[in-house]
């Protein structure tokens, strides 16, 4: 936060304005007592004509110096504030990045309504690369962290993302998430093609978000019905359970899932 050379914290125009008309009254008011006081003794005949001269010319003074340093504290809170952004979001998506989306989860894990998890995976997310270049793949990124902006989502990275869900019953989670891909499904990106655009899916594993349960463990239920949703033809939403596992099977990728320490 941004303070004046008053220790006043600044970091919103409000503030600063408020900080100096403060300023400007305390200045008046020291400097009113201390020429009275001096021309009280030195020239009691013409106190308040001296009063009258001086008081306003060392209230533009400090309105002016005042003025000054609390541009500069702004200038400074609004560049902390742009780190404090970065820091917290991804820069291709602009959706909140791993770390941040856990501070997220922790959070909604420990709500009297935890909702539900969603993993969310696009589908042949490679071949777009290979097929149309990274700039088609980075245009679709953005446009999925346009999708995902009015949501609690973040990006874990490459093409994985994960959504906090408000829903009270599997069934409301598993409609949000459809209503999700299906939106993600009627976007188009344009690519250097003879199409000139395309159109790209994601499939998308749910578990709930239990107080009891660790993240880590939540995380394992998702993926796990995230990889289902793959298997079982992708563009689709899985929850936990839902599927039997299917012998054999392994987890879409080796995940870290100690990303997802409680």
């Amino acid at each position: 936060m941004g303070k004046t050379f008053f220790n006043s914290v600044v970091d919103t125009p409000q503030d600063a304005r408020r900080q100096l008309v403060r300023t400007t009254i305390i200045a008046a008011l020291v400097f009113s007592l201390f020429i009275g006081l001096a021309t009280s003794y030195f020239d009691p005949d013409h106190v308040w004509r001296i009063l009258a001269i001086s008081v306003p010319a060392e209230m533009l003074t400090t309105i002016v110096v005042a003025g000054l340093h609390i541009r500069q504290s702004l200038e400074g809170a609004e560049s902390r504030a742009r780190y404090r952004y970065l820091s917290a979001h991804d820069h291709l998506s602009g959706l909140k990045n791993r770390h941040s989306f856990l501070d997220a989860l922790k959070s909604a894990r420990a709500a009297e309504a935890p909702g539900f998890f969603m993993i969310a995976d696009l589908d042949h997310f490679k071949a777009i690369n290979d097929s149309y270049g990274h700039a088609a793949g980075d245009a679709v990124i953005r446009g999925v962290g346009a999708l995902l902006s009015n949501h609690d989502a973040g990006r874990l990275g490459g093409e994985e993302f994960a959504i906090i869900l408000q829903a009270k019953t599997a069934d409301d989670a598993r409609a949000k998430g459809e209503a999700i891909l299906a939106d993600m499904a009627a976007l188009e990106f344009p690519v250097d093609h003879p199409h000139g655009k395309i159109r790209v899916t994601m499939s998308a594993g749910i578990a709930p978000l239990d107080p009891q349960t660790d993240l880590r463990e939540t995380y394992k239920l998702a993926d796990a019905a995230l990889y289902s949703a793959k298997v079982f033809g992708r563009n689709r939403v899985f929850l936990a359970g839902e599927v039997p596992e299917i012998p054999g099977s392994q987890p879409l990728m080796k995940r870290k899932t100690d990303r997802f320490s409680a």
